[in-house]
């Protein structure tokens, strides 16, 4: 299976689930990709932190963007 394959079927995947704050965002996506890789969950800190959009926005303001919160 190629690197494109991997993308394809983890955006598959990704796209199957509703958005829902904490658990599939903006966000948790890119950490989600990561962990499909095999590696260890860089977002592992965030999840379950917030669950509504208020909280996924006070996170993001929090930390003075989406950028910072990714690194």
């Amino acid at each position: 299976m190629t690197r494109t394959d991997d993308l394809a079927a983890f955006l598959a995947d990704n796209n199957a689930r509703p958005w829902r704050p904490g658990h599939v965002d903006c966000c948790i996506v890119l950490a989600d990709w990561a962990s499909w890789l095999g590696h260890e969950d860089p977002a592992d800190h965030l999840r379950g932190m917030y669950d509504s959009d208020e909280g996924f926005r006070a996170i993001i303001a929090a930390h003075q963007g989406a950028v910072p919160v990714v690194q």
